[in-house]
């Protein structure tokens, strides 16, 4: 499979600028930097197309992740705050050791002996995003929480403090628990009818005392001199028990609409991520005029020098197939 992976990513403002984009055939798509942080006003996790391939609108925007053991808490999310022009950083990037580009994209964070995998890839013709994240932990058991951060804007113009308690008011969620996960629901003020949902397969959801995330830097637009802020729904936590010694996954899907009702969201995220790999795969060997798939290798990418003709080549097809679709 065709991939790229880059390394040394610890330095926030050193590679908030470098950024990712996948498309799901539609007019939908996702985007963000290496870092996990939002950099620009039509970045996110879902940008979905409601009338294909036109009115697209930021549906989650991405999602932040801690780890809890007793009361110490470690923050995963990489972002920027600006408030009253004084900028406060979560640097969670200091835990990031790589990022992979294969079809879908994958972070790895390292915390010791503690390391995850969180992989994103969207459901080519659909307004879906797959979630999964995988985590070795063979020390102490740890809690492990996300908070899905959600919105409801036209993708090019971010939400206000005002708007996004118009738009998506505490009311506007709620939360169906099953007994193995669960579903968020969310449904804008303003939608045609369109909702918002966030399946998780396992864990439970919490709700949050702290609905709304706001004054979120989005640092290209603001060197370009836009006001560069945008503002979060996030009515509930995700909380999974991580055991001692093992593996543990935790699996997500979200969409517009209705979604599946009859579970097996890890198989379907999974599927979804498998999906966008072997397309991804099957598109550069078409351009290089191969049968079968590329062989199971990612090229690492540290510096510029790194980069070779036939790596430049594979990003080009990946990058052409995104903007094209």
């Amino acid at each position: 499979m065709v991939g790229f992976r880059l390394d040394d990513l610890s330095d926030l403002e050193a590679n908030i600028q470098r950024e990712w984009v996948l498309t799901n055939g539609i007019g939908g798509y996702a985007g963000g930097s290496v870092t996990g942080a939002l950099n620009r006003t039509h970045q996110g996790y879902l940008i979905a197309s409601l009338h294909p391939p036109v009115e697209r609108f930021t549906a989650l925007s991405k999602t932040e992740e801690r780890i809890m053991t007793g009361d110490c808490v470690r923050n995963l999310s990489a972002s920027i705050h600006l408030k009253k022009e004084h900028e406060t950083v979560a640097d969670g990037s200091r835990y990031l050791t790589s990022f992979i580009s294969d079809g879908a994209v994958t972070f790895i964070y390292e915390l010791g002996s503690i390391r995850i995998r969180k992989t994103l890839a969207l459901k080519y013709g659909s307004n879906e995003a797959a979630i999964v994240y995988r985590i070795e932990n063979p020390g102490e058991a740890f809690r492990f929480i996300v908070t899905p951060l959600f919105n409801w804007h036209e993708h090019s113009c971010p939400s206000t403090g005002d708007s996004i308690r118009k738009v998506l008011p505490e009311s506007s969620a709620r939360v169906d628990q099953r007994e193995e996960g669960g579903r968020i629901t969310v449904k804008p003020e303003s939608g045609e009818g369109a909702g918002i949902f966030f399946d998780f397969d396992s864990g439970s959801a919490r709700e949050r005392s702290e609905k709304y995330d706001d004054f979120i830097l989005l640092r290209t637009e603001r060197d370009n001199e836009a006001e560069g802020l945008e503002h979060c729904f996030t009515p509930f936590d995700i909380a999974v028990d991580v055991k001692a010694g093992g593996t543990t996954v935790l699996a997500c899907v979200c969409g517009i609409g209705e979604g599946a009702e009859n579970g097996g969201i890890t198989a379907m995220a999974e599927d979804m991520i498998a999906r966008s790999r072997s397309r991804a795969g099957k598109l550069v060997n078409l351009a290089c005029g191969r049968d079968g798939d590329l062989e199971a290798e990612k090229h690492i990418l540290c510096t510029p020098e790194d980069v070779t003709d036939r790596m430049l080549f594979e990003a080009l097809v990946q990058a052409a197939d995104n903007f094209i679709t």
